[in-house]
């Protein structure tokens, strides 16, 4: 059983989130360590099988431990990688704005190709892009599970269809402030200050009729629905 899947979306994508962070953060630091001693007997024995497996003249203790090290991330790493791959497939049924998401996690060699994942630099960078799909992938699913709005109130994705032309123009909008705008994840904060210096109105169906939209994103409880709202938005066809 995979200790990340709690059940609930928003923890699982949590955790696994902090499962990626952790293996980058010790990846970057094996690379700036000096100094570097085995952390347990297992990793010892490794380090002796090593140098007498490889016997490079010009290795010294440093990089051959180091390099011991990084393969012990690396055979973490990949596994994890396919479980996020898998939980994210499963969730975009129930959750079709994290389609974006997934989309974007496939581009990146650490997950769908791994003997051509780059250097150990170039795989942390990776895992940055990763460690933020899954926040933001959280912050959706939350919002989706706990704060759903009540059955008056519509959304982009809404079956009801209640939408003005005013929410249909907004929607436009913000469909192409995602694309000028995108930077690995879609930009809702960049997005909530363009519309509030456009000075567009805010849709009929929100959860925030007297604020602007930059208010409500700084605001910790609305949020979670503002990034929602926008998201949705982005993929409404």
């Amino acid at each position: 059983m995979d200790p990340t899947d709690t059940g609930n979306p928003g923890s699982t994508l949590h955790d696994l989130g902090e499962a990626a962070a952790k293996i980058r953060d010790e990846i970057r630091g094996y690379l700036a360590a000096e100094n570097l001693t085995p952390d347990d007997r297992e990793e010892a024995q490794e380090y002796e099988e090593a140098v007498g497996r490889w016997d490079l003249p010009f290795s010294t203790f440093e990089n051959t431990l180091r390099d011991v090290k990084l393969r012990r991330c690396r055979k973490r790493l990949f596994p994890l990688m396919g479980r996020i791959h898998a939980r994210l497939l499963q969730l975009v049924p129930e959750f079709p704005p994290l389609a974006a998401f997934l989309q974007q996690l496939e581009q990146l060699p650490v997950v769908t190709d791994h003997e051509h994942a780059g250097h150990w630099r170039q795989v942390a960078q990776q895992l940055d892009i990763i460690v933020q799909l899954l926040h933001d992938a959280e912050i959706i699913c939350r919002a989706n599970v706990y704060a759903r709005p009540g059955p008056g109130a519509s959304q982009p994705h809404s079956s009801k269809g209640k939408l003005t032309k005013e929410d249909r123009n907004t929607i436009r909008r913000i469909q192409e402030l995602a694309t000028e705008l995108r930077g690995g994840h879609p930009p809702h904060k960049e997005i909530c200050d363009r519309l509030d210096a456009e000075k567009r109105p805010l849709p009929s169906s929100v959860r925030w009729p007297q604020r602007s939209w930059c208010a409500a994103y700084n605001d910790a409880k609305l949020q979670a629905a503002v990034r929602t709202w926008i998201s949705k938005a982005i993929h409404k066809r």
